[in-house]
């Protein structure tokens, strides 16, 4: 997934063949990988059951239907929030998947690319 203001070029020079095969998912951050956030700009997962299923344990966005209904039902306001937490922590509590946290992110607001002046940080999910 990424956030739609996010313009893509040529991915095969930013994705390395080891992200799509050593990982389950992969997200590109800005150097703050000690947050663990799965980054909304650039995150993308294995398609794969296991890996396709994790969004339930989030309920914000398990329960985005019934949440409608009420709004639309006019007993509830439209809310919208970031379920970039949420999500991330259904990941974290995954224990047979692995992540990485990659700074490779970078925005034009930076003097200098981020993605060679930061190290990586890989993380796999424990429970």
């Amino acid at each position: 997934y990424s956030d739609l203001d996010i313009a893509f070029g040529d991915l095969p020079r930013w994705i390395s063949e080891e992200e799509l095969t050593d990982y389950d998912i992969v997200t590109y951050g800005y150097g703050d990988q000690n947050r663990l956030y799965l980054r909304g700009q650039f995150t993308f997962h294995k398609n794969d059951d296991k890996i396709n299923q994790i969004w339930r344990e989030c309920d914000y966005l398990s329960s985005m239907d019934e949440r409608f209904a009420k709004v639309m039902a006019g007993k509830e306001k439209l809310r919208v929030e970031s379920a970039e937490g949420c999500y991330s922590a259904a990941v974290l509590n995954q224990t047979n998947i692995r992540v990485k946290y990659a700074v490779k992110a970078f925005n034009d607001i930076e003097e200098k690319d981020t993605a060679n002046t930061h190290g990586m940080y890989l993380g796999i999910g424990f429970k």
